[in-house]
């Protein structure tokens, strides 16, 4: 096999060769390392870490939100940093607009929230995208839901309100909780609260698209606020993430999954930056 140019040299010390191509892999590796870091499966990551404004920044993506006039605004005591507080009473929310269809396959949301003790609002609607009063799109939400739901329960609907997994853990007691929603085209979707194990997992069903506006705290074509309370580190994915990622971001509020393929490629940088220092010894 023929070597390419870039790896021919000069020099005949065999070390020195070994050492300069490693150098040139070493490089080749941080490229591609940074290549599949910028293709991450985390879609959109809202932190709501800002103090004032109207806009919630999208960390990863380029989905920020606007928020409602009334009954929304950044405030502290989050799950990490700030919140997003909201009121439906005032008809509170942030609209991302008509994004995050999610209709390719697999996808995972990830929610942290905290409602007042003893809320038990039907159809309290902490995100999603969906168009009321039909079978469309995605959504998590709390208590007694279109007909399905439990009080005090989390539930997460795509495809039919009967179909929806339910959480057991009750969610509606003051205090923050996380909620992760997974999804798998033709296979299974469950809801999970506070880490692992699922609590409920039910077959997925066929998913089908709107033109709403994807919001976090409402619903509706023309936006409606469904929600009571605070809400932080909303995370969107375009994979069904595992129960190891699952107990990761429980542990890790503030962060997003690693990717795979980006902790691979590091692991063989490392490897050849260890040959290179054995070449100078």
């Amino acid at each position: 096999m023929k070597t390419p140019a870039f790896m021919q040299f000069t020099h005949t010390n065999p070390t020195q060769v070994l050492k300069s191509r490693l150098q040139i892999l070493a490089a080749l590796i941080s490229l591609t390392t940074a290549s599949i870091a910028g293709q991450a499966a985390v879609l959109a990551h809202w932190n709501f870490n800002e103090s004032s404004g109207t806009v919630a920044n999208d960390g990863v993506g380029s989905y920020s939100g606007t928020l409602s006039p009334n009954g929304s605004a950044f405030v502290s005591g989050g799950i990490s940093g700030n919140a997003i507080s909201l009121d439906r009473a005032a008809n509170g929310f942030v609209n991302m607009g008509n994004v995050l269809g999610l209709t390719l396959g697999n996808f995972s949301v990830v929610a942290w929230m905290k409602m007042n003790a003893g809320d038990t609002s039907p159809d309290t609607v902490i995100l999603g995208k969906h168009q009321t009063f039909s079978n469309n799109g995605y959504f998590i939400a709390v208590n007694a839901t279109g007909g399905g739901g439990q009080v005090n329960k989390a539930i997460f609907y795509e495809g039919t309100i009967a179909g929806a997994p339910v959480s057991s853990t009750s969610v509606n007691d003051g205090a923050w909780h996380q909620i992760i929603a997974v999804y798998q085209a033709g296979g299974n979707k469950s809801i999970y609260v506070d880490g692992t194990p699922a609590e409920s997992t039910r077959a997925s069903q066929v998913f089908l698209a709107n033109s709403s506006p994807f919001l976090i705290g409402g619903t509706g074509v023309i936006p409606e606020g469904r929600y009571t309370g605070l809400i932080d580190e909303v995370q969107i994915y375009n994979e069904a993430l595992s129960p190891t990622a699952v107990n990761f971001l429980f542990q890790n509020p503030n962060q997003v999954v690693p990717e795979p393929g980006g902790v691979a490629m590091m692991s063989i940088g490392v490897a050849i930056i260890a040959a290179m220092r054995r070449c100078r010894g």
